[in-house]
C-alpha cells in the first residue's frame, strides 16, 4: 500500500518544471516558517506561552520520531529504488518524517491552543512540505 500511494504522487521525467521546483521548495523552505512564527509570536509578547508550547510540542515529536527511526528504519523510495528522484536527500529512514513531524506538531499544538488561523494555516503548509 505505501508503494502504491507512494508512485500515485511521486513525479516523473513529464511533470511540469514548476511543479517539481515548487515541490522542492515546499519540502526545502517552507520549515523556515516554524521558527519565524515562533519567534514573531514571542516578540508579540501575549502569545509567547503559545510559542513556548508548540517548541516544546515540537521537539517532544521530533525527539519520538528519531526513537522510532532508530527502531524501524524505513528506507526511502531511491534507495529501494522506486520512482524518480528530484531531490538530493540523505539515505536515512524515511519514517516518521522530520518534516512532517515539525509542521503538524506545530499545527495542532496552535490549533489546540486555540491559535485556529494560525494553527489552520501551518496544517495547510504541512500538507505541502509532507
Amino acid at each position: 500500500m505505501n508503494e502504491t500511494l507512494f508512485l500515485l504522487i511521486n513525479a516523473d521525467q513529464h511533470s511540469p518544471r514548476f511543479l517539481l521546483g515548487f515541490a522542492v521548495f515546499a519540502a526545502d523552505y517552507l520549515l523556515y516558517i516554524v521558527p519565524l512564527a515562533l519567534t514573531v509570536m514571542w516578540c508579540w509578547g501575549e502569545r509567547r506561552e503559545v510559542a513556548f508550547r508548540a517548541l516544546c510540542v515540537s521537539l517532544i515529536a521530533l525527539g519520538l520520531g528519531q526513537i522510532i527511526s532508530a527502531f524501524y528504519v524505513h528506507p526511502r523510495p531511491f534507495i529501494v529504488p522506486i520512482g524518480h528522484t528530484f531531490a538530493q536527500h540523505a539515505a536515512d529512514a524515511s519514517f516518521p518524517s522530520d518534516h512532517g513531524l515539525l509542521m503538524f506538531s506545530i499545527s495542532f499544538a496552535f490549533l489546540l491552543c486555540r491559535e485556529l488561523l494560525l494553527g489552520g494555516v501551518m496544517l495547510a503548509l504541512g500538507v505541502l512540505v509532507a
